[in-house]
């Protein structure tokens, strides 16, 4: 049990980050069902997706100036409460522009606990052994992805989507109370400034970065979003099908982020991201192609859903270590303006492939996806070369 007033410890971290992860991604293999129930399309439901993303990312700014003032502990605790009364009221929504509204108001206050979890961390942890505490967090949030897929393609289909929420909001009133008795840490030592003048001095330090951090959110977590759709609306299979199948991506990313906590202090940043990228768009391809494919599948899918899992935790981690050292003097900042950037393409990459699916359909939003992949495995190493050149000035 949690000493009141004893520091958080990282696992009360991961458990809150873990169902903030799971409420984002568990609408994946219940769009149709909600698309159904309010008599809509797929691409249309999943707004409530882009609303969450969206008013996730733009919070995140809000957010980790107050963090670095106030202490990142007291900023999740309060918005961990209202994160959880707002997604029971998801279940209690009675048409889809209500629950794309209160989707948005999840998103509002869940978007403080992840960065600000990272940037205690960072405050927290010496750097020689933060790569492996930071692993651990990503592990817990790529555990999210994957029970959530399974729970949400479950629940969906011996209940309704509804009782998705309800168990999810029952869920995070745990580390809701406890994070009531953690003690909250000190504010950042760096010089106050105002919201826009610390976002522009971080910013002006790497422009290219955040730049990859958008496109990656866009390429990533996007297209993503409709996984769950395509193997239920595509292929005609049940959501405990497709949330089975997803729920690979989410192990593979496990295993690929507890491997990589062993690995720290390799220097081979650049290598790990490219290998991430190429693993992650050799699954778009094969996701493209899935109408061309027979019998086997579900096999193809999972083969897929795996390299997802892999490439995607190979190279996000890359790139969230290297952001935790941009503005050491202001991390909460910092990593609130890097999952700022990540949640902006994510909710931009999923808007525009709910267009194309309505469209063109899933074969075509696949493969632009994975030329988008093509291009961030070309930009990416370059942009982390200059980071680290850039670093490395004295």
């Amino acid at each position: 049990m949690l000493r009141r007033g004893s520091p958080a410890p990282l696992w009360l971290l991961c458990l809150a980050g873990f169902l903030i992860v799971a409420d984002a991604r568990v609408v994946t293999p219940i769009l149709p069902a909600i698309a159904r129930d309010f008599g809509t399309t797929t691409g249309t439901a999943g707004l409530i997706a882009t609303s969450y993303l969206a008013a996730y990312a733009v919070f995140q700014l809000a957010y980790g100036p107050f963090g670095d003032r106030l202490g990142k502990v007291r900023v999740i605790r309060y918005t961990l409460v209202v994160f959880t009364v707002g997604t029971g009221l998801c279940a209690a929504m009675p048409d889809l522009p209500s629950l794309v509204a209160m989707r948005a108001i999840t998103g509002v206050s869940g978007a403080a606990v992840v960065p600000m979890a990272l940037a205690y961390l960072g405050d927290t942890i010496a750097y020689e052994r933060r790569q492996q505490a930071i692993s651990l967090f990503l592990s817990s949030l790529v555990a999210g992805v994957a029970i959530s897929q399974v729970l949400g393609g479950l629940l969906a289909q011996v209940a309704s989507w509804r009782s998705v929420f309800i168990v999810l909001a029952v869920g995070a009133a745990v580390p809701a109370l406890l994070f009531q008795r953690a003690g909250v840490d000190a504010p950042s030592p760096g010089p106050r400034r105002s919201h826009l003048r610390g976002y522009t001095e971080i910013v002006a330090r790497a422009p290219a970065f955040y730049a990859v951090c958008v496109l990656e959110g866009a390429l990533f977590w996007g297209a993503s979003a409709y996984l769950g759709a395509l193997i239920v609306d595509e292929r005609g299979s049940s959501y405990v099908v497709a949330g089975l199948l997803l729920g690979v991506m989410g192990f593979a990313s496990v295993a690929t982020a507890r491997l990589q906590g062993r690995r720290t202090g390799s220097g081979r940043e650049r290598q790990r991201f490219v290998r991430g990228a190429t693993v992650y768009g050799v699954g778009t391809v094969m996701v493209a192609t899935l109408g061309h494919i027979g019998g086997i599948w579900p096999l193809w899918f999972a083969i897929a859903a795996a390299l997802f899992g892999i490439g995607f935790t190979s190279a996000h981690a890359t790139l969230q270590t290297t952001a935790t050292e941009i503005a050491p003097e202001a991390r909460g900042t910092g990593l609130s303006l890097f999952s700022f950037s990540l949640n902006v393409g994510g909710a931009a990459g999923s808007a525009a492939a709910g267009v194309l699916i309505d469209g063109p359909g899933y074969a075509t939003m696949w493969a632009i996806t994975a030329v988008g992949v093509l291009m961030l495995t070309l930009v990416g190493p370059r942009v982390l070369a200059r980071r680290a050149e850039v670093a490395a000035t004295p």
